[in-house]
């Protein structure tokens, strides 16, 4: 990839991910979810600290002093920088934050290959979409006084920012006192725990008596990540983290006493040259209100507490006779030669009077079997073993050693022994080493399998977590799905029904209402459903003077927005129109200062668009089908299609988005034709009549309740019909 290009993909993902930023900041979200990689020193982490720093993130953790495991969304690797795997790992998953832990967070670490190591994963995150590469590295960079791995850490610090400002990609330094862990084994309170549990004589601390800790705890490194996502766009690029310095190495050495008792504590001598930090401003602080809250040598028993459970398990009687015995071990082989020797000269005298086992050369054959087992160098030891037998035997035959010198015909039967083990032993040692050969070939490519697998596996739950996200969120796909198959209805009733439910799911919002406008002329919307929270507030009908600001803009396919905050408008409000005039107004009443931005706006365009859809689709259908549905030359419905009507009605009343009251007409003897001519000015648009079966005709009033339905009955009696309110459940 050219340089220019890869400029080009990191601005547009930097902007990206500041535009996603901003949005989430915006709505009160905090911090946003990455895929962060941890490299380098990983092994102070735990999934404890790990789920304090970055609770959402999906995080990969790749180092030497870690082991193979996962646990949830937190995947460790035990690679390192120097291989092929860590180039599949960056190739696998698409990282947006990178962080370097240094191995100079470690107290008294010497890692000469830091600069190579920085380098390596710079050339890594060079051909990646990195958002954010935080270096976390130690703070003896502070020093007033020039060192080595002060002169080391400024170099990779001048790397980091070289390439940073390069590739243009945000990055933080952030300079750290010592790690401390009492479970990695390379760390140096582990090694004085170690000490000092094994009951050592003496124990020499490097530092005087008198001198503060310069420790840190990884808790507090983790509250010190959190705060940083929150607020990553301020403070320095450059910021150091100061430890809280209330207790002296004299803590730790009394403590270590406590351990073990009889054990002496040297300190170091206080003319002893000790580095010295600069003193700086703490910005930390000031800037992300991040202070530590442990000192580690006030919580040491909590450390050794830890470090007890953890890694000083005693194993029993029985596993340690099965350690010190099992069949390749020194002792078993030491044992064999021994009871072997034994049991050669015992074998050598029983069978001295029978000629059948004198043509068998006891001594030769076990320094064979010895030899073919142990290798050669074990081999020349049976061989000098069974020499000195040799040379017993032909003493007890009357021989002394002048005549076993001079004579070369003596010499045979030694030099065979030891040809014998060289021979025996070589082959040994050259199968082992095939074997060896062949175990290691097969382990690196086990090894390669498995962590293939492991990077397959762990995309497999990235792809299946991001497509239930994908599918479950708000505004996804998914979840537009769902909107479209719950509104995809012929009858307007079901559709408005359904809308308000849909809506309030999509938006997080309980203060919605539609309102119909039946005839463009008309001076009132009627309410047809509302949600549960503003069926006591709202008017079940109002006038549209004073509404022109709204009609103009939702004409033009627009949502208009209360900015003026007016107490008697809704905060949004979108329309429906149907053959170019405005039929349907779909207002939110209230908003939340997070759903005061063009998101949600869009958002609400958006549904409304696809309630058009369907609305408009379910009034043409209906209009196809009207001489099915009314009485012929009458706007009475027959009363298979009004008994639908009502059991959508009933279910919209049950969840609380309607009132209704259903009335039922006696026509006296009247025709169907005179009655529709006496209804049709005393009912309303979304009002529906249909006859029974008997001849009664039912009207089924729509958004009138217990306070309006007198008023309704009223105006049916004063047309001289006999008419009574019916409970709908009887119908």
């Amino acid at each position: 990839m050219a340089r220019s290009d890869v400029l080009f993909a990191n601005s547009v993902t930097k902007m990206r991910r500041k535009l996603v930023y901003s949005y989430l900041t915006c709505n009160g979200v905090k911090g946003v979810d990455m895929n962060t990689l941890i490299i380098g020193n990983v092994g102070y982490w735990t999934e404890e600290t790990l789920k304090r720093a970055f609770p959402e993130d999906s995080i990969i953790l790749c180092g030497t002093n870690c082991e193979d495991k996962k646990s949830g969304n937190i995947k460790w690797f035990k690679i390192g920088l120097d291989g092929r795997k860590a180039r599949y790992v960056f190739e696998t998953f698409n990282f947006e934050r990178v962080i370097y832990m240094s191995e100079y967070l470690t107290y008294h670490t010497v890692a000469e290959d830091e600069l190579e190591k920085v380098r390596r994963l710079l050339r890594l995150c060079r051909n990646s979409n990195i958002s954010q590469l935080i270096y976390f590295t130690s703070d003896v960079v502070c020093t007033t006084e020039d060192n080595s791995k002060k002169m080391i850490l400024e170099a990779g610090e001048g790397l980091f920012t070289y390439y940073a400002n390069q590739f243009r990609v945000d990055f933080k330094i952030v300079r750290c006192p010592f790690l401390i862990s009492p479970i990695v084994k390379n760390d140096y309170l582990y090694q004085l725990f170690h000490v000092a549990y094994r009951g050592k004589d003496e124990i020499e601390l490097d530092a005087p008596a008198e001198e503060f800790n310069h420790f840190i705890d990884m808790r507090d490194v983790a509250n010190f990540f959190y705060r940083l996502q929150d607020n990553w766009e301020i403070g320095e690029k450059v910021l150091r983290l100061f430890p809280m310095s209330k207790c002296q190495f004299k803590t730790l050495g009394d403590f270590l006493k406590k351990i073990s008792s009889n054990m002496l504590v040297v300190y170091a001598d206080n003319s002893t040259i000790r580095p010295k930090f600069s003193k700086e401003e703490n910005t930390v602080r000031e800037k992300f209100g991040w202070v530590p809250m442990y000192d580690p040598l006030e919580i040491l028993d909590e450390y050794y507490a830890e470090y007890l459970t953890l890694n000083e398990q005693k194993p029993s009687l029985r596993e340690r006779i099965k350690r010190k015995l099992h069949l390749k071990s020194w002792t078993m082989m030491v044992i064999e030669i021994i009871v072997g020797s034994f049991f050669v000269e015992y074998l050598n005298k029983i069978s001295g009077n029978s000629v059948q086992f004198r043509m068998i050369d006891y001594r030769l054959l076990f320094v064979v079997i010895i030899s073919t087992i142990y290798g050669t160098n074990v081999g020349f030891i049976a061989a000098v073993i069974e020499s000195i037998s040799l040379i017993a035997a032909y003493y007890q035959r009357g021989s002394n050693w002048l005549m076993l010198f001079y004579d070369p015909g003596n010499w045979m039967p030694f030099i065979l022994l030891f040809a014998v083990a060289a021979v025996c032993g070589y082959i040994k040692q050259k199968k082992d080493e095939d074997i060896h050969f062949v175990y290691e070939e097969n382990k690196s490519v086990r090894e390669q399998n498995n962590f293939i697998t492991q990077l397959y596996e762990q995309v497999l739950d990235y792809k299946n977590q991001y497509r239930k996200d994908l599918i479950g969120s708000r505004d996804g796909f998914g979840r537009i799905f769902e909107v479209v198959q719950r509104l995809n209805n012929t009858i307007p009733e079901k559709i408005f029904s359904e809308s308000i439910p849909v809506m309030e799911d999509v938006l997080e919002n309980d203060s919605i209402a539609i309102y119909s406008i039946n005839d463009p002329t008309a001076r009132f919307a009627r309410l047809e459903v509302c949600s549960t929270n503003l069926t006591s507030e709202l008017k079940k009908s109002f006038q549209l003077d004073g509404y022109e600001n709204i009609i103009e803009t939702v004409k033009k396919g627009e949502v208009w927005f209360n900015k003026d905050l007016a107490e008697s408008l809704p905060m949004y409000a979108s329309g429906i129109l149907s053959e170019g005039e405005l039929s349907v107004l779909i207002m939110v009443y209230h908003a939340g200062f997070g759903q005061t931005n063009n998101y949600y706006s869009n958002l609400i365009r958006i549904l409304s668009g696809l309630m058009e859809n369907f609305i408009v689709k379910a009034w043409d259908y209906r209009k196809a089908i009207e001489e099915r549905i009314f009485i012929s030359g009458t706007n009475i419905s027959h009363w298979d299609y009004f008994k639908e009507q009502l059991e959508i009605e009933k279910q919209a009343a049950s969840n609380q988005l309607v009132s209704f009251r259903l009335f039922k007409l006696d026509p006296a003897g009247k025709s169907i034709v005179d009655m529709d001519s006496l209804l049709q000015s005393k009912i309303r648009n979304n009002d529906l009549l249909g006859q029974h079966p008997d001849g009664f005709v039912f009207v089924m009033a729509s958004q009138v309740d217990e306070s309006s339905e007198q008023i309704v009955l009223k105006r049916f009696l004063d047309l001289g019909l006999k008419c009574e309110i019916v409970d709908p459940a009887s119908i």
